[in-house]
């Protein structure tokens, strides 16, 4: 019985481990009305869906209020310590090099494993002019198709689809994005660990490296 139990127990364990984690973004616009916004982000897990959605209309409102309480810390923290800064800059500076070894590390791993499995860019436009509307179609190809690049440098990048309709005689804007972003909890957890491993081990020889340098 206990046997049994054990075995249970790890194939679920293996079963979890397999298992992905999804995230799924979703920004679709239609014409020029703000009602026909639509701005949304998924998390998957294990078949469990936990959906927010972010109402673009509401941001203006929200970004005047942050602007007024922004107003009011300035004027709260008008004194600035110097001090301090300079040491939180220095401290930035020794551990930019640590940071960036370390993240390197960590990239390297999920380069393979993170899997970006939709990637669906669809753009009807017109600017009104001809000739603007020819050259901004040129002009978006080339801001998509760098994305895509920086994208496949650092994921699994399958088939992207990317539809850039102009329109030569009217004024509009119709958009619709989605992607889906994919990794196995097994590589998060490895990543996790790769990551602080990699920071511990960083830190330890830069400090070996100081005292080093005092003798």
């Amino acid at each position: 019985m206990i046997y049994a139990i054990a075995v249970l127990v790890l194939l679920i364990t293996i079963l979890i481990l397999r298992a992905k984690f999804r995230i799924i973004i979703r920004y679709i616009r239609q014409g020029g009305s703000d009602d026909k916004k639509l701005f949304e982000v998924k998390l998957l897990f294990f078949g469990n869906i936990i959906k927010k959605k972010i109402s673009l209309n509401k941001t203006e409102k929200k970004d005047e209020k942050n602007k007024v309480k922004a107003k009011k810390r300035m004027k709260k923290d008008e004194k600035i310590d110097f001090d301090s800064l300079k040491k939180t800059l220095q401290d930035i500076y020794d551990y930019y090099y640590t940071l960036s070894k370390t993240l390197k590390r960590a990239n390297s791993y999920y380069r393979k494993r993170l899997i970006c499995e939709e990637f669906s860019f669809k753009i009807g436009y017109g600017l009104g002019d001809a000739a603007i509307t020819g050259i901004a179609s040129g002009f978006i190809y080339g801001i998509v198709y760098n994305i895509l690049s920086i994208i496949d440098k650092n994921m699994v990048l399958k088939e992207p689809n990317v539809e850039v309709n102009p329109d030569f005689n009217d004024v509009k804007l119709d958009m619709d994005f989605s992607s889906i972003l994919s990794v196995r909890y097994v590589h998060i957890i490895i990543g996790c660990t790769i990551i602080v491993f990699s920071f511990i081990c960083a830190i330890f020889s830069k400090q070996i490296s100081k005292v080093q340098m005092k003798f």
